[in-house]
C-alpha cells in the first residue's frame, strides 16, 4: 500500500516494470528511470558491491588529486567540489536506479567542498544548496561580477561559516522524456512535486515522514501549507530570470 495516493506511475512501474506508452518518446524505448528489476532477485548483494566498488575507486582517485595538489603547493589556492547529478534507490521502496520517483534517494546528492585557506576546514551543513548555485559561488571566489541572467546564489557565506543558509528553498527538475516533466520544490520541512500536463501532485512533510510514505497533496487539512508552497514555487520560477543588474537607463 505504499504507493496508494501517489501518482499512478509509482504503482504501475513497480508492478509491471514498464511505463505507459503515452510517456515514451519512441515505441519500444523505456523511460530512463527507476524500475523494480525483479531480474535482480538474488543478485542484490552483487549490485550493491558494484556500487561500493565504484565509490572506492572514486575515493582513491580523488585522494590522488588532492595529494598532488598538496605536493605541488597548490592546495592553498584550490577549491575542490565533489558532487553528482543524481542519487540511486538501491531497492529502497522496492525500486532500483534513479529518475522520476521524487524520493531523497534520487534527489539528495553528495556535496563535499575542500579548500584549505578558502573555506572552513571541516563540519557539515543542513543548508539547502543546488548545482545551479556553483557558478555564482565560483565567480565570487574569483572576484568576478555576476553576469546578467545567471541563476543561483553564492554559497561562499556558508562555506566560510558566516551564515547557516543563503536561501529557504531549492528546486529539482527532471524531464525524463519529452512527454513527462517534473519539478520539485524543497524547503527545510516540505517537498512539493508538480508534473507538467498532469493533475497529479505530491507533498510530503519531511520531518514527520522522511521516507515519503504519506502523500499530503489531497489532504484538506494541509490546504494552507499547500497554498504557501505553491506561492513559493511560483516565486522560485520567477527567480529563474536570474541575477538582474541595476537599471542604468529608462530608454
Amino acid at each position: 500500500g505504499e504507493f496508494d495516493g501517489k501518482p499512478p506511475f509509482y504503482k504501475e512501474v513497480y508492478e509491471t516494470d514498464r511505463w505507459r506508452e503515452e510517456f515514451i518518446n519512441e515505441p519500444g524505448k523505456k523511460v530512463p528511470c527507476a524500475f523494480a528489476r525483479r531480474d535482480l532477485d538474488g543478485k542484490e548483494r552483487e549490485a550493491l558491491q558494484a556500487t561500493l566498488g565504484m565509490v572506492a575507486m572514486l575515493d582513491h582517485e580523488v585522494g590522488r588529486l588532492i595529494q598532488r595538489l598538496e605536493e605541488s603547493g597548490q592546495a592553498q589556492n584550490t577549491l575542490v567540489v565533489f558532487t553528482t547529478d543524481h542519487g540511486e534507490l538501491h531497492k529502497h521502496h522496492g525500486l532500483w536506479h534513479k529518475g522520476l520517483f521524487a524520493y531523497d534517494d534520487c534527489q539528495r546528492i553528495p556535496f563535499l567542498v575542500w579548500g584549505p585557506g578558502i573555506v572552513r576546514s571541516k563540519g557539515t551543513s543542513a543548508a539547502l544548496v543546488n548545482l545551479v548555485d556553483l557558478p555564482q559561488t565560483f565567480l565570487e571566489l574569483a572576484g568576478i561580477p555576476v553576469p546578467q541572467g545567471m541563476q543561483g546564489v553564492s554559497l561562499m557565506p556558508i562555506l566560510k561559516g558566516e551564515k547557516e543558509a543563503v536561501q529557504d528553498a531549492t528546486m529539482v527538475e527532471l524531464q525524463a522524456t519529452k512527454k513527462i516533466y517534473q519539478q520539485t520544490l524543497i524547503t527545510g520541512r516540505y517537498k512539493l512535486v508538480l508534473y507538467r500536463d498532469q493533475e497529479w501532485g505530491e507533498m510530503y512533510d519531511l520531518q514527520a515522514d522522511p521516507d515519503q510514505y504519506s502523500n499530503l497533496w489531497k489532504k484538506p487539512e494541509m490546504t494552507d501549507v499547500k497554498l504557501a508552497l505553491l506561492q513559493k514555487f511560483a516565486q522560485f520560477e520567477m527567480k529563474k530570470e536570474g541575477h538582474v543588474h541595476d537599471r542604468v537607463s529608462f530608454a
